[in-house]
C-alpha cells in the first residue's frame, strides 16, 4: 500500500462524491443547478405575473385567489422552504467535494515536489560522475603524453 494508491483512493472517492451519490441526493445537486439558473427565474416570474393576471384580470369576479393572493404567497413560502434546505444540502456536498480536491491537490503537490527533488539529487550525482570521468580522462591523457614523450625522447636517443 502505497502513497500513490492511497492518491488513487482518494481520486476515486471524489468522483464518487461527484457524480455516485444517493438518488436523493443526486435529485437534489439536480435541483439547485436548475433553480439557480436564469431559465429557472425567468420561468417562475412567468408563472407568477400569469396568476397574478389570471387572478386579477382574467377571472376578477370569480378568482380562486383574490387580490393579496394568499394562496399564491403561501406556494411561494413552500417553495423557500423546500428550496433553503436543498441548497444547504448541495452546498454541503459540494464542500466536501472540494475538500477532497484540495486533499488531492496538496498530495500532488507534494509528490512533485518529492519528484523534483529526486530529479535534483540524481542530477547532482550524475553532474558529480561527469566531473569525476573528466578529471580521470585528464590523468589518462597526461599519462598517454607523458608516455608518447619519453617515447620521442627514447626514438631522439637511438638516432
Amino acid at each position: 500500500f502505497t502513497k500513490h494508491d492511497d492518491l488513487k483512493g482518494k481520486i476515486k472517492f471524489l468522483f464518487s462524491i461527484g457524480g455516485d451519490g444517493t438518488l436523493l441526493e443526486t435529485l437534489t445537486d439536480n435541483v439547485v443547478k436548475f433553480v439557480g439558473s436564469w431559465g429557472f427565474i425567468t420561468v417562475f416570474l412567468a408563472f407568477i405575473g400569469f396568476w397574478i393576471f389570471l387572478n386579477f384580470w382574467i377571472i376578477y369576479n370569480n378568482a380562486f385567489d383574490p387580490f393579496p393572493f394568499v394562496l399564491l404567497n403561501l406556494m411561494l413560502s413552500c417553495v423557500a422552504a423546500i428550496q433553503a434546505p436543498m441548497i444547504l444540502m448541495s452546498q454541503k456536498r459540494q464542500a466536501q467535494r472540494d475538500r477532497k480536491q484540495e486533499e488531492i491537490n496538496i498530495e500532488k503537490e507534494i509528490l512533485d515536489f518529492k519528484q523534483d527533488r529526486l530529479d535534483l539529487i540524481i542530477d547532482e550525482k550524475q553532474w558529480a560522475m561527469l566531473k569525476e570521468m573528466h578529471n580521470k580522462l585528464k590523468k589518462i591523457e597526461e599519462q598517454l603524453s607523458s608516455k608518447k614523450s619519453r617515447a620521442k625522447g627514447k626514438k631522439g636517443k637511438l638516432r
